[in-house]
């Protein structure tokens, strides 16, 4: 089983030039129970994150349960762990409506523009049913291989799947690699200082 250090070292080798790293993970023994089952972080590299997205759709009947009734605080929206991030609150969550589940099964915070670059991080409590296991340990996050995907205000987008960690932890990192402008700018700049060695 791999670990939560042995899924960033591999990021973090993988990784490009330039690229950001951003890892999420979800730990805990239940997500109806706690407000940081999932944390978000954005590890290194240059630029800034307009989103991330958690997708429980390819598992039948799993589903963000917000119906008020038997989570979280019987919650209606994700609660954001205090102190978090600055200015992150419940609505910055949007979701993707399951009408086959008949709640969300895609989550997905949105950013100020600016506000998520490398070093920042936050925690959140978002209840789930149907998720491999009811109660939902840390682990069904990986047992499910859910995708937790990262779009960048460059444009640049990437996805990872969760991988399980531990019996209460799953873990994903994503690497995005720079905008071929951003490339292309270090590739002129390397080919004008060896042009200028050779005169």
């Amino acid at each position: 089983m791999k670990t939560a250090a042995g899924i960033l070292a591999l990021a973090l080798i993988a990784s490009p030039a330039g690229a950001a790293l951003i890892t999420a993970d979800t730990l805990g023994n239940d997500n109806a129970t706690t407000n940081d089952y999932y944390g978000v972080q954005f590890v290194s590299g240059e630029g800034s994150v307009r989103s991330v997205t958690f997708d429980v759709s390819g598992t039948a009947g799993a589903m963000f349960d917000f119906d008020g009734v038997g989570n979280f605080a019987a919650g209606t929206n994700p609660v954001v762990r205090v102190p978090s991030l600055v200015g992150l609150s419940p609505s910055d969550f949007s979701y993707v409506w399951n009408s086959a589940a008949g709640h969300p099964s895609v989550l997905t915070i949105d950013f100020a523009p600016g506000s998520f670059t490398a070093g920042d991080s936050f925690r959140f409590g978002a209840d789930t049913d149907f998720l491999v296991t009811d109660p939902a340990p840390g682990r069904v996050f990986g047992m499910a291989g859910v995708p937790f995907t990262v779009r960048m205000e460059s444009g640049s987008e990437a996805s990872a799947a969760f991988t399980q960690v531990g019996s209460t932890m799953s873990g994903a990192a994503v690497s995005v690699a720079p905008e071929p402008a951003t490339v292309c700018f270090l590739l002129m700049g390397l080919l004008a200082r060896r042009a200028s060695t050779r005169w």
